[in-house]
């Protein structure tokens, strides 16, 4: 699961910030 980009604007992007924070 790699999708930490903007593959879709205002999609993945979002997702990645989440991932971001939950990550640390």
């Amino acid at each position: 699961m790699k999708r930490t980009g903007l593959r879709v604007r205002g999609v993945d992007l979002r997702f990645g910030e989440f991932v971001a924070e939950a990550l640390g």
